[in-house]
């Protein structure tokens, strides 16, 4: 009778070592999801930054290119002719 006790204590044993086991598995595979999501986010956050920096130097190109076309003297020789015009037209029409 002995023996079948030291057998009960084994098996109880085993069955708490077996879910203590199944218990840390599952932590496991969540911490393994969680892990996997942070490898998708981090490996796509690059890309959309990168993407972001094309477009902010896009915009700087674009802006460097209307500053230099607006400030050059043919720019400027077209406005003050675009003004005459208007102020004669304006002359005329009152």
């Amino acid at each position: 009778m002995r023996q079948y006790s030291l057998d009960i204590a084994t098996e109880d044993k085993l069955r708490a070592e077996i879910a203590a086991l199944k218990r840390e598995l599952a932590s496991v595979k969540q911490e393994k999801a969680n892990l996997e999501i942070l490898l998708e986010n981090i490996t796509n956050h690059p890309k959309s930054q990168v993407y972001q920096m094309q477009i902010d130097l896009d915009q700087n190109k674009r802006a460097h290119q209307v500053a230099a076309i607006t400030q050059s003297d043919y720019f400027q020789q077209l406005l003050a002719e675009v003004e005459l015009l208007r102020a004669s037209n304006n002359f005329r029409a009152t």
